[in-house]
């Protein structure tokens, strides 16, 4: 049997949730005619920091040769080795407020009923996500009656604010853009009800006046 080698090469992507890549392998010692397919797969798909990520030989190759009959057995086949990869954080690039939100009037513009339903994450990849605990905010028009549209403004939201879903590592993301100084939620999600007001006439007796 002919030697024949398969060896990864290094990679880099963005976190997509999956561990595949689209490096190609090199191929060392097939013969004329036969055709090597094959590709190359990270070991973990999370976030492991720069050349922190593994990447090997994806299972499942094949040789064939130009009548696609399978060469495989016409070689001694080396396909262990492992070279050092990279995946990035993948962005979340908004967080906005959603659904509804409201109060009867108080006297002041402040928000204290938001929930994790509220807010709507951009960026996060297939069904992975994260709830945020804030809860505190303003109607950015003021303390009157008005709605249903009334603008809402979150208080600022910070990295500790996020909790990850089952399924997911808020590692595997970069929250710059979602967290800070300055950074809220938005939305015309909010309503000022009227408060009842009842004004009640008492007993009185006085002397004729005219």
């Amino acid at each position: 049997a002919k030697a024949l080698t398969l060896t990864p090469i290094t990679d880099s992507k963005q976190y997509d949730g999956l561990i595949t890549s689209t490096a190609a392998v090199t191929v060392a010692g097939n013969v004329a005619g036969d055709t090597v397919t094959v590709a190359e797969e990270y070991a973990s798909k999370n976030v492991l920091g720069l050349n922190g990520s593994t990447l090997g030989i994806k299972a499942g190759y094949s040789i064939v040769d130009g009548a696609s009959a399978n060469m495989s057995g016409n070689y001694t086949i080396t396909d262990t080795a492992t070279v050092a990869g990279t995946i990035t954080k993948a962005p979340l690039t908004a967080v906005n407020l959603t659904g509804t939100v409201s109060k009867q009037y108080d006297g002041f513009n402040t928000v204290a009923n938001l929930t994790a339903a509220n807010y709507s994450i951009t960026g996060f990849v297939g069904t992975e996500g994260a709830t945020i605990g804030v809860t505190s905010g303003t109607y950015d028009a003021g303390k009157n009656v008005g709605g249903p549209a009334l603008a809402v403004t979150s208080a600022s939201l910070a990295a500790v604010n996020y909790t990850q879903n089952a399924g997911t590592l808020l590692n595997n993301y970069d929250l710059t853009a979602v967290t800070g100084a300055g950074v809220t939620a938005k939305g015309n999600i909010g309503a000022i009800t009227a408060k009842a007001l009842t004004l009640t006439p008492i007993t009185d007796s006085k002397q004729y006046d005219g």
